[in-house]
Order: C-alpha cells, then structure tokens, then sequence
C-alpha cells in the first residue's frame, strides 16, 4: 500500500510538495485515498493549525484530507511524498496531522516514506 500512496503523490497536480495519503482497514483493505492541496482548505486543517499554533497552514493536508474522505475510520495510514525529480522523501506527519490523527480517527499506525529505501513508523498513542 506504500508503492500506492506513493503512486498517488506522484500523480498529484500541485506544484511544490506532493503527498499522497491511503487508508486501510486491519485487513488492509483501502477506505479512503487523497492527496494535498495548495488551493483548497477544511474547517479540520484550520482546526488543528490553530491548535499547534501553524494558524497559516490552512491549506489541507493530504492525511486530513484522506480522514476527511474516511470519516476518521481505519487503521493503517501510508503517507509518501516525492521530491521534485519524483523519487520518495521524508513524509513524517506534521505537528497538525498527528493531532488530528490522534483526535479525529481510529488509525493506530501511520507508515511514511523516509528515502527511497526507508520507511518509517509511527504508532499513535490515544493515552
């Protein structure tokens, strides 16, 4: 589902960053998919920017924007970003999407690129 989330941020139409994000079930069956924007918002992305205190990172993210489609349901997020000669980079979830992760969903791990061969994890703590 990595190679997935990756394909989906490589397809993304914005110029700058492109993530894309997916959303499995336990069996790993996809709930939701999506990917950022620099055009468009949420009341969740203002929500959460205001609470981390980024008030100007209005613009959604691609993990809000796949809670968003979900419904906060699932339990696995692939989170992957390329870089401008479309290879993976770095796509630990910011300060604003952990905390919406954390509040908004039922997700217990997020598995985000790193490079091209690493992958990283972060497991999501509700206590």
């Amino acid at each position: 589902m990595l190679n997935y989330a990756l394909d989906l941020a490589k397809e993304n139409p914005v110029n700058g960053y492109k993530f894309g994000c997916v959303i499995t079930d336990k069996k790993g069956n996809k709930i939701s998919e999506s990917w950022n924007s620099y055009s468009k918002s949420h009341t969740m992305q203002f929500k959460y920017a205001k609470r981390v205190g980024r008030e100007k990172a209005i613009y959604l993210h691609s993990e809000i924007s796949a809670l968003i489609r979900g419904r906060g349901q699932g339990h696995t997020m692939y989170v992957c970003r390329v870089d401008r000669f479309g290879k993976p980079a770095m796509a630990k979830p910011c300060p604003i999407c952990q905390a919406a992760i954390k509040n908004e969903s039922t997700i217990e791990r997020v598995i985000y690129s790193i490079n091209e061969n690493e992958f990283g994890t972060l497991l999501i703590n509700r206590n």
